[in-house]
């Protein structure tokens, strides 16, 4: 049985803004956005409360069991959608998750606030 990537989308996440309570934060608009989109095959979405990257929202993290983590901020549901989901089909396709630099998309070049090694992992 393969696991699937699984991509954590901040739902709390304000990006900054002071959300008004009847109000939609940015984070949920972006998993809304996410998982109204087709989702790429190898590939799961889920929603979590918080990501503890509230000074760069919105904020996703991608994971997968024996892959490198990583946690991406600093974006926004109507630029980098699209660009996402196309980097988690590469992430999920991957050995390590580790994606060749000139096959990453514009947005996992540009918001990457974090990267972590797999658990267990003797890589230096």
């Amino acid at each position: 049985m393969t696991t699937k990537a699984t991509l954590y989308v901040c739902t709390t996440c304000r990006a900054g803004q002071e959300a008004l309570e009847d109000e939609k934060r940015p984070g949920e608009i972006l998993y809304e956005r996410l998982t109204a989109a087709e989702v790429p095959e190898g590939v799961e979405i889920k929603g979590v409360k918080c990501l503890s990257a509230c000074s760069s929202g919105s904020a996703v993290a991608l994971a997968q069991p024996g892959k490198w983590t990583y946690v991406y901020g600093r974006l926004n549901a109507d630029e980098h959608a699209a660009d996402i989901l196309e980097g988690a089909a590469a992430y999920a396709v991957t050995e390590d998750g580790i994606i060749p630099w000139r096959e990453r998309s514009t947005t996992f070049k540009k918001h990457t606030l974090s990267r972590i090694p797999a658990f267990g992992a003797d890589d230096e």
